[in-house]
């Protein structure tokens, strides 16, 4: 496992693609890499509760790089998303997984 998220690191999150000639402006981009890297994986073990656990740029493709739009009617505003078939189930279970999803009363920054 620990070869599968060292290749996400480097491969999605281009760890390897940026060096600074500053030591600190690296270990910034550095740290916020690894916070996002965290957040990622949190979000991917809650809310994305899948069999299959998908890398980062196979996320991308099925979450984010979907055409949509903001619709308002009856004073309601309504995001209208070009989705069709299975990637249309798929966005639905997400909604429907973020709709019943508790955080925790207590977590640990361990």
């Amino acid at each position: 496992d620990a070869e599968n998220q060292i290749k996400e690191l480097k491969y999605d999150y281009n760890i390897a693609g940026f060096n600074f000639k500053d030591m600190d402006a690296t270990e910034f981009a550095f740290r916020w890499i690894t916070i996002a890297y965290n957040l990622m994986s949190y979000i991917r073990n809650t809310i994305m509760v899948s069999k299959v656990n998908h890398r980062l740029s196979t996320l991308r493709f099925n979450c984010i790089a979907i055409g949509a739009y903001l619709s308002t009617s009856a004073r309601k505003t309504k995001l209208v998303m070009a989705v069709k078939g299975k990637k249309r189930d798929y966005i639905e279970s997400l909604f429907l997984n973020i709709a019943q999803f508790k955080p925790p009363e207590k977590m640990s920054i361990a």
